[in-house]
């Protein structure tokens, strides 16, 4: 018999066949992306974190809204920095007509862009508009509404006869009051662009319309997170008589506005940066990395043959050593109020450098410090100190500690550069009742006026002779307070000056917290001095460096050996020491344990169950905790460990994959204006508290680089231009987190100061600059703060990844500071089993990526007791949390769709093949051999089912298996 349909029956077994690899395939690729579906997609079921040793402050989601909406706008009162006043031009009287100009609701910066960047939507109701009004002011409609009808956009590029007429044609404006408004806010991965923190000509047109319209006040508002060039205050036909700075003011911190400018509320808030009239009189402006062809080695095409990523081929030097911000500007001018170290320059003039000095706010009325008082017991300094208010309306005033050390012949000889002012502590008062006093208590370490001495005895030092302490309002009152208080001829010195004699050079090589040696870590991070005085690092020594551009650092090509560290990856790309023991492995023990994640809570780090409980866990799940990692860590089901969830920061939590995200709170550097420790603290809880409804344990988060440059991109997300601010304002987040049960990871560690070119890029500077600025809010923020986890940088500190430096991840954080607990990676971008590994060796625990990131091997007894470690570090972290009541996750909503999409297609699968197979023996068979076909066609279907048996218990094996 002829068979006419053998055709028809093969190509539909084939066709059915390559769907059956494509559902396969599906699945597998699938099985790589469970965790990123998973954050994109959600889970059914999940809900609060049900803990009984963390308990929530509020009864219910209404209360703990209201609570956060009255908080940020307490964050919006203190936070507003009073720059200037001329004439008592603020606070304005009731009913007072405030006409708008520059800014609609669109373009009012709330908060910056990138992974950071929280819904700030809740606040929609909060504008400019509504601050004034509420705060019994009245608005000019027409012209508000003229700036409503045009895109953000087009706000900047307003020009003065646009709305003229609007303003002149309702009458004089002799009793009335301009607003000018000035926004910025920058963006995670770029910098601003050079010269866009001038004002534009629409702008300074704008302004001199103003002044020419006639209004009464002008007041300019800096709704901004980079520092504005000052210059135009110096112009004649501009006419400012009083600028309040805002900073971003996330959902709700708008609303605390209009009573700083009613007068209802006394402005508070100091600056957390040195403003200048142009910022290319700051050095950093020489060797600030803006992606410019003079910051590649001329070299590349050697680099890029050793397989690093572009950005590698980049460099960027912090040429200015310490003096950064109002560590230079201070200290140049008290040596040239002293005439020393060649500071006295045509280039260089105070006044016409500096428009307002870091911690600079006024107030409506005066501070006056007095009785102040200084002890030491035990190597603390303590301070007592009468605030007096004397102005009419009550208020808060922060009292600035700065200290001067000597710098002596030592010094200059090895290279420790000294400032003439740095800020050691402050503290921000209660309310003071006008014509009231109270007095104010601030203790800190003697050690806290170390310097870091990496060319001479490699480790801290303090000099013989007289440290000056002195009580003040702002950088530079301190210096002309000390001044003033040595004999010499200063204006505004309203400080008040105590000496602290140290009679013996002391060498200070204990870690006051741990006890720990403190030694030179990073020789190779510091570009080699040239000989012939073409560049050095700034020192005090010799300002003319910055006048002569001898500080700007421009390679002509790399040497074969920076090619060959640049280059490195691996294990020993680490530089991590060999310890003898970590050639055996003794994990994995057969002894059956009863211990699991949950008993270890409260238990010191080197508690010995710590080992039988590391015992019960595999290699493989070891290695799965570290190998992804991305807003997560993994369950472990040996020792019934839950997993975690982690989100974005630090404005808030954010699930940066889906775009959910709770409250916006004020971001970073408008809450570091606050100069209020207690306000910082309740953040923390405040993020902890939606959490744990939230379902969220850890959070990547605070954000403390530094300042560097006003063009930083992400200066919203960091604190400030100085190193000890940062730090006790990271501290008193990490502390208000940890408390209410959330592990924040504190980043990025380290000095990942700029945003253009930031993955890889190599990362030169001092040791000495490196630990007192740069390191320094991570290590105040672990030591005072409990922070328990840390987040690397994709930068190199000198040639080699900061995620992938034993010196920074293990020598600093560990072995020096005593630190335990989690540190991940910056989003994984480019990494490879190479970097992991070299990550591993490091001391990083955990790789921020969504699919899996493997190591090249597990094979090796010193690998698997880096990944024991590393298991210990997480585990530590973790137990420590509300994450130990975390329980049983929701179903995953991916997992619904995958297995709703096997189903159908396996049963189209199934209904076709069997239709072909029923169709084709239906024609060939003879009825004699009926039943050998028809065991056949059982057993060609039967084969289809068994496959997708498999099929479906290969996905079991991996969704089971897989953590999420």
């Amino acid at each position: 018999m002829k068979i006419n349909n053998k055709g028809k029956f093969i190509k539909w077994t084939s066709i059915n066949a390559i769907i059956l690899l494509i559902v396969i395939a599906a699945n597998v690729v699938v099985s790589q992306w469970t965790l990123a579906l998973d954050l994109f997609l959600g889970q059914i079921g999940q809900g609060a974190t049900d803990s009984e040793t963390y308990i929530s402050d509020y009864n219910s989601v209404d209360e703990l809204n209201d609570a956060m909406f009255a908080f940020s706008k307490e964050v919006g009162e203190e936070s507003a920095v009073l720059m200037k006043n001329d004439n008592n031009a603020l606070p304005l009287a009731e009913s007072t007509e405030v006409s708008i100009f520059g800014a609609n609701v669109a373009s009012w910066a709330k908060v910056g862009g990138g992974s950071g960047n929280v819904d700030t939507s809740s606040g929609d109701h909060i504008t400019l508009r509504t601050t004034l009004e509420d705060n019994g002011l009245t608005v000019n409609s027409e012209l508000y509404n003229y700036y409503e009808g045009i895109s953000a956009e087009e706000v900047s590029a307003v020009e003065w006869n646009d709305v003229s007429s609007i303003v002149t044609g309702s009458g004089s404006n002799s009793n009335k009051t301009a607003f000018f408004v000035v926004s910025n806010q920058g963006t995670e991965g770029a910098d601003l662009e050079e010269g866009s923190l001038t004002l534009t000509n629409e702008q300074l047109a704008m302004l001199e319309g103003i002044n020419d319209a006639g209004f009464d006040k002008i007041v300019m508002v800096l709704n901004t997170a980079n520092a504005i060039e000052m210059d135009f205050l110096n112009q004649d036909n501009i006419r400012v008589d009083a600028i309040v700075w805002t900073g971003l003011t996330g959902a709700a911190a708008l609303d605390g506005f209009g009573g700083v400018i009613a007068g209802k509320v006394n402005p508070s808030g100091k600056l957390v940066d040195t403003y200048t009239y142009n910022h290319d009189s700051n050095p950093v402006s020489l060797n600030f990395n803006s992606g410019d062809e003079e910051n590649h080695y001329t070299n590349s095409d050697a680099l890029a043959s050793t397989g690093v990523s572009e950005d590698s081929l980049q460099y960027v030097n912090y040429g200015e050593s310490i003096y950064l911000g109002y560590k230079y500007f201070e200290t140049r001018y008290f040596d040239m109020v002293t005439n020393q170290n060649n500071a006295r320059n045509d280039n260089f003039n105070y006044a016409n450098q500096v428009a307002f000095p870091f911690g600079y706010g006024l107030s409506y009325g005066d501070f006056e410090y007095s009785n102040m008082d200084m002890s030491v017991s035990e190597d603390i300094v303590n301070i007592t100190l009468d605030v007096t208010n004397n102005g009419s309306i009550e208020g808060k005033n922060v009292v600035q500690i700065y200290y001067q050390s000597p710098y002596t012949e030592y010094d200059r000889e090895n290279l420790v550069e000294k400032a003439a002012v740095n800020l050691v502590d402050f503290v921000k008062t209660e309310t003071i009742p006008a014509g009231e006093t109270v007095s104010v208590e601030v203790d800190f370490p003697v050690s806290e006026m170390k310097s870091y001495d990496a060319h001479g005895e490699g480790t801290y030092i303090m000099d013989e002779g007289d440290y000056k302490i002195v009580a003040a309002h702002d950088a530079h009152d301190a210096v002309n307070s000390i001044l003033a208080d040595q004999g010499e001829n200063v204006d505004e010195n309203n400080g008040v000056v105590e000496t602290y004699a140290v009679d013996d050079f002391r060498v200070l090589d204990t870690d006051d917290a741990t006890g720990n040696k403190v030694f030179n870590l990073f020789n190779d991070i510091e570009v080699e001095q040239v000989t012939d005085g073409s560049y050095n690092y700034l020192s005090r020594q010799d300002w003319s460096r910055v006048d002569d551009e001898s500080i700007k650092y421009t390679m002509i090509a790399a040497s074969d050996e920076l090619v060959q560290a640049i280059s490195e990856s691996g294990w020993n790309a680490a530089k991590r020491p060999l310890d003898p023991e970590d050639l055996e492995y003794g994990g994995e023990d057969t002894t059956e344990s009863d211990l699991i994640f949950a008993d270890m809570v409260g238990l010191e780090y080197d508690d010995p169950q710590w080992d039988e409980l590391l015992d019960k866990v595999s290699i493989s799940e070891m290695h799965a905790m570290f190998a992804r990692a991305g807003y997560t860590t993994a369950e472990i089901a040996s020792i019934e460990k839950p997993r975690t969830t982690e989100y974005d920061g630090p404005a808030g939590i954010k699930n940066y994959v889906s775009g959910w995200s709770g409250f916006c709170y004020p971001v970073q550097i408008t809450m570091a204006a606050t100069w209020n420790t207690e306000l910082l603290e309740n953040l923390g809880k405040f993020v902890a508290e939606e959490g744990q409804r939230a379902g969220t344990q850890g959070w990547y988060a605070p954000s403390m680089n530094i300042h560097r440059s006003p063009y930083s991109g992400r200066n919203f997300e960091y604190y400030s231009e100085d190193g000890l601010l940062s730090g006790k304002l990271g501290a008193a987040t990490s502390r208000g987190a940890e408390e209410k049960g959330m592990f924040v990871y504190i980043k990025h560690f380290v000095v990942n100061d700029a945003e253009q070119n930031r993955n890889g890029i190599n990362t030169f500077l001092t040791e000495q600059a490196l630990r007192e600025i740069y390191t320094k809010p991570f290590e105040i923020s672990v030591k005072e703060g409990n922070a328990s986890g840390l987040m690397g940088s994709m930068n190199r500190i000198g040639t080699r990844m900061t995620i992938g430096s034993w010196a920074l991840m293990t020598g600093l954080l560990r072995n020096e500071w005593g630190f335990h607990g989690g540190v991940v990676t910056d989003f994984a971008l480019g990494y490879n089993t190479d970097t992991s590994m070299q990550a591993l060796a490091a001391g990083t625990n955990l790789q921020l990526n969504t699919t899996e990131l493997n190591l090249t091997t597990t094979d090796h007894n010193y690998i698997r007791n880096a990944l024991r470690d590393s298991t210990h570090e997480v585990l530590y972290m973790t137990v420590n949390s509300i994450a130990v009541d975390a329980g049983s996750q929701g179903f995953p909503v991916y997992l619904i769709l995958v297995i709703v999409f096997d189903v159908l297609a396996l049963a189209v699968i199934s209904i076709s093949q069997y239709l072909t197979v029923k169709e084709y023996f239906g024609k060939v068979v003879d009825p004699k051999t009926s039943k050998k076909y028809f065991k056949i066609k059982i057993g060609v279907i039967s084969g289809f089912v068994l496959v997708i048996a498999a099929v479906g218990i290969y996905a079991y094996v991996v969704w089971s298996s897989r953590q999420l």
